[in-house]
């Protein structure tokens, strides 16, 4: 279990494969790959999220603009067989602490959820939720609607001391648009998103080990900005055409 979900304070670096061998072999001592990590081939396992955004792209400008209070709206998958769950989040960011709402939902029942959201009815969930619930609203009342997903490949890790602390290393990113809500990450046109190395991502609850401060500065880690959807939404032609348009740059 991700002991930091609810709460936590969140830093990210992009890194040389080279260096991320390095910090992999640095932090063996404190840290150990998570469950799932530990049971996937090479130790990595794929993450796919299906973002919900306007149609002026208005989570999408929060991100880009550094809004201190700002959210997004996500379907996640681990998987596509019909009895994998969806996971349904709302991923705030209140400066500089990341607050998750996230529920699990049937694969069946968020389908129906999902499709209630795009068509604009009434949604019909089984979930008494408060994270779908919220889910729902902030959908609506941000006209949400399907726009991308994002793919990529994670290998994470948890503290051997079960403190509030996980670190992952994230590559692979791809995109592809999701007209029809697509939840998968077989089916349509899946396109790689330019990067120039690992994604490495410190999460922690609190203040954090002394480890990880001698980590950053044994390794001159730079905090910076890296979203992933923002990535995947200027890889997209019409996407970015768009954004372009709206700063005059088109």
């Amino acid at each position: 279990m991700d002991r930091t979900l609810t709460s936590r304070v969140e830093r990210k670096y992009l890194i040389s494969p080279y260096v991320a061998d390095q910090i992999r072999h640095w932090i063996l001592p404190y840290m150990q790959h998570d469950p799932f990590s530990a049971k996937a081939e090479g130790s990595r396992y794929q993450i796919c999220s299906l973002y919900l955004d306007s149609e002026e792209l208005y989570l999408y400008n929060q991100t880009k603009n550094s809004e201190k209070n700002r959210f997004k709206l996500r379907i996640r998958t681990y998987a596509d067989n019909d009895c994998d769950p969806l996971f349904f989040e709302i991923k705030k960011r209140i400066n500089q602490v990341v607050r998750k709402e996230r529920a699990s939902v049937a694969r069946k029942e968020g389908e129906g959820i999902l499709d209630a959201l795009v068509k604009q009815i009434p949604c019909d969930s089984n979930s008494e939720s408060a994270a779908i619930s919220n889910f729902i609203n902030l959908t609506k009342k941000t006209l949400a609607r399907p726009q991308v997903r994002v793919r990529y490949m994670r290998e994470a890790f948890e503290s051997r001391s079960f403190d509030p602390v996980r670190i992952t290393f994230d590559t692979e990113l791809s995109t592809s648009t999701s007209p029809k809500a697509e939840l998968d990450s077989s089916t349509g046109h899946w396109v790689s998103v330019p990067n120039k190395g690992t994604i490495l991502e410190v999460k922690y609850t609190g203040s954090p080990p002394v480890w990880i401060q001698t980590m950053m500065e044994i390794f001159e880690l730079t905090n910076q900005s890296v979203p992933k959807y923002i990535l995947c939404v200027d890889q997209t032609p019409h996407l970015s055409q768009k954004i372009r348009y709206q700063y005059g740059n088109a």
